[in-house]
């Protein structure tokens, strides 16, 4: 389990973030949700009293954690294709780890709290569904992570997706749901030139539809792929940042499954790189790392561009342009 979390006073000075994990399988016209939570969520969410040593009542957050379970049936919803929410019921809640006696804030990160959910009616031919999750916005606007995996008809559509509070998430039957981690799908290779940089790149369609914003899946035109290799895979060549043109775009379907976008991108310059800089600028939970090889003479590095390391950096050395 993703062991990342932002503690905070409950008084607002920092801003927490509640993270969630949901799965959802969808057969015989309903769906069924399995939505898990940390315990120390219902302090930001409600923000109890305590003894001032933010030490909380068990009843309390009992209480608090059955409250909660109507909040999501209420305010995690499930669209059908005609644009109608699904009915939702709250079948029942796992908060029998929640200790019984007082606990301190710190520890409440150990608890976990899982909520079981039923959606109804789903078409048997239905081919998306859009789910809209607004419990954030429902209480005191705090930022939600949830990570979705869905199982449709015992067969696994959809994981380590991330939904976000503020739009519609759609679901598709048939479609480009990514089932493996993105970045083991996505080839990337730059190779260094006499005249500039060449960035050849295999993604799925549907998550560079993704990272680019769009809410459909689109044919990705070369303007568009511009405007965004611009802006999130940055090259500079001697200090100066490089405009990629986009030599070839087409998509591809190699496996059977899903799309695939082919881009083949040249950053030009006057002369070889000797001093450059290639950065990757564009991660969400869904995509949190980019792997790719870089050739620059006769020996190609292996980099992995994330959140912390998002910037490959490579200088010629001088004396070896003396011999």
């Amino acid at each position: 389990m993703l062991s990342f979390i932002c503690l905070a006073t409950v008084n607002g000075s920092a801003h927490p973030v509640s993270l969630n994990w949901v799965k959802m399988k969808i057969a015989g016209g309903k769906v069924a949700i399995q939505y898990k939570m940390l315990a120390e969520d219902l302090v930001y969410f409600y923000k109890p009293d305590h003894d001032g040593y933010y030490n909380y009542d068990a009843e309390t957050l009992q209480a608090l954690s059955k409250k909660h379970g109507q909040l999501i049936a209420e305010h995690f919803d499930i669209i059908g294709e005609d644009g109608v929410s699904l009915s939702s019921s709250l079948l029942s809640i796992d908060d029998k780890n929640l200790p019984d006696d007082q606990v301190n804030l710190m520890d409440l990160m150990k608890y976990e709290i899982i909520y079981y959910l039923s959606y109804h009616k789903v078409t048997d031919d239905w081919e998306k569904l859009y789910i809209d999750q607004k419990i954030g916005k429902a209480t005191i606007k705090i930022p939600i992570v949830t990570f979705l995996e869905v199982e449709a008809d015992g067969q696994l559509i959809l994981e380590s997706s991330q939904l976000a509070d503020d739009s519609q998430f759609e679901l598709l039957r048939y479609g480009n749901n990514d089932i493996v981690n993105p970045s083991e799908l996505t080839d990337s290779h730059f190779m260094a030139t006499n005249s500039g940089v060449r960035h050849e790149l295999t993604i799925p369609a549907g998550l560079l539809n993704r990272l680019m914003g769009n809410t459909v899946a689109n044919e990705i035109t070369a303007q568009q792929a511009k405007a965004y290799f611009s802006r999130f895979n940055k090259v500079s060549v001697g200090g100066i940042t490089v405009t990629p043109a986009v030599q070839s775009i087409m998509t591809l379907n190699t496996d059977g499954k899903r799309s695939y976008v082919y881009l083949d991108l040249y950053y030009a310059s006057n002369d070889y790189p000797n001093n450059l800089n290639i950065s990757w600028a564009d991660f969400n939970w869904g995509f949190r790392w980019l792997d790719a090889r870089i050739s620059i003479a006769d020996t190609t590095y292996q980099h992995t561009f994330s959140r912390f390391q998002p910037n490959f950096r490579w200088v010629a050395d001088p004396m070896l342009e003396l011999k």
